[in-house]
């Protein structure tokens, strides 16, 4: 592709996407959890301002996730209407949010967002375009969730590794990420397992070099996890078994399915705010889905990264038993990369087939 259509491309991919989550931040009401994370951003936000950086990691609000995305949504709360955000959380009820607080925790992720997009299109334009419009990632990177920032270090951490090859500074540089991811949500670091059985299989680093990668990817996870630095056996322990017990929990309450997050990828219209549905979201889902298959076997044939992620990174969210859409946000990435080698591969198809009785034609008459 020449490099004006890549540029265009590219330019498409981050203006729509950055104009669908803008319309979503500035349209859409605050969503169920918001509240879960703008509470403790409000605590660590009244400590920062009153000197006390020691009592941050003490902060226990939503304590069974890590604290970076929530640090990073208190250093925009607004003056004025900080005070109208809880500092407790009522479990099953939604407590409305001030708007400029609100909006600028969004605008955080937004921004967020509009990077993975230009992570992605560094690798494929195309697949950028495909995530600008992807109903689970405008979403859930245009809310003030938490998902957004490790979907993007886990999108960095893989562009680093699949170009590292001999280069040890990117190959470090994705474990630097990994660590990040990890500490913005505990579940992305079943992402960084995949790429370590990558890594084993094929044999691209030394044992040496991949205990190095985790030995840093683990003390960046410490370092940017302040609520583990008093305790951190104990307090890991007690945020992993948290999220097993309560992952018990809905096993039994929400009727667990296996074949829910192809559901979520393939009907997003019933997942959405009043305000963004609209009928064009459940065929584009499908059709995204029908692509991703072939696309997800071609990068298993190259030996991709991407297709290991797409594979096992599925699995791993069909046999989790908390089947929330915004977990989909693991598989976002591989699976636009996947359905954009789908469709490469099938335009190779067609333009063959379309080549081919011209080729035969030309040959007939030469004989």
């Amino acid at each position: 592709m020449k490099s004006y259509r890549i540029a265009i491309l590219i330019f498409t991919a981050l203006l729509l996407g950055g104009t669908l989550r803008l319309y979503f931040a500035y349209n859409v009401a605050a969503r169920p959890d918001e509240d879960a994370y703008l509470a403790p951003a409000r605590v660590m936000r009244e400590h920062i301002e009153e000197g006390e950086l020691d009592k941050i990691p003490d902060v226990d609000v939503t304590w069974e996730h890590p604290q970076l995305v929530k640090l990073m949504f208190s250093l925009t709360l607004d003056e004025g209407d900080m005070n109208e955000i809880p500092t407790k959380i009522v479990p099953g009820k939604t407590t409305p949010l001030p708007e400029h607080s609100l909006r600028n925790s969004r605008l955080q992720t937004i921004a967020v967002s509009v990077l993975t997009l230009f992570t992605v299109a560094l690798t494929s334009p195309l697949a950028a375009l495909l995530l600008a419009i992807d109903p689970i990632h405008f979403q859930f990177g245009s809310t003030a969730y938490i998902d957004a920032m490790p979907t993007l270090f886990t999108a960095l951490m893989a562009y680093f590794y699949v170009r590292a090859e001999h280069n040890m500074r990117r190959f470090l540089l994705s474990g630097v990420c990994l660590g990040v991811a990890v500490a913005c949500k505990y579940p992305y670091a079943w992402i960084g397992v995949i790429l370590v059985m990558h890594m084993l299989v094929y044999r691209a680093f030394s044992l040496k070099h991949i205990f190095l990668w985790g030995m840093l990817a683990l003390a960046v996870f410490y370092l940017l996890n302040p609520y583990i630095w008093e305790n951190p056996i104990e307090r890991v322990y007690d945020q992993l078994t948290f999220h097993e017990a309560y992952a018990d929990a809905q096993l039994e309450k929400d009727n667990h399915a296996l074949l829910k997050p192809i559901d979520q990828l393939t009907e997003p219209r019933y997942y959405l705010p009043s305000k963004v549905k609209h009928e064009i979201w459940n065929p584009l889902g499908k059709l995204v889905f029908a692509l991703a298959i072939p696309g997800t076997a071609v990068l298993l044939y190259e030996k991709s990264f991407y297709g290991w992620w797409m594979v096992l990174g599925l699995l791993f969210l069909m046999v989790w038993p908390t089947q929330w859409i915004q977990h989909n946000m693991m598989i976002v990435v591989p699976y636009t990369l996947a359905a954009a080698t789908g469709l490469r591969w099938l335009w190779q198809r067609i333009t063959l087939r379309i080549r081919q009785p011209v080729t035969d034609h030309a040959a007939g008459h030469s004989l």
